[in-house]
């Protein structure tokens, strides 16, 4: 959990240290970072769905 917080820690610092040097770059490289945002929302929220699920019981049918 930590190093989640630390990967988001460090991508929030890069971004904000970029951003005003290089606004133009910004502009076309923002889309893919709201890509890369929803897609680990969605990869996310799938792996919490399966560690929440129980896993299917093995029955025996002999």
């Amino acid at each position: 959990m930590l190093a989640g917080v630390l990967l988001k820690m460090g991508t929030y610092g890069f971004v904000r240290v970029l951003l005003p040097d290089t606004p133009e770059g910004m502009t076309v490289f923002a889309p893919y970072l709201a890509a890369f945002a929803v897609v680990g929302v969605i990869y996310g929220s799938l792996a919490c769905l399966a560690l929440a699920r129980p896993a299917p019981r093995a029955t025996s049918s002999g």
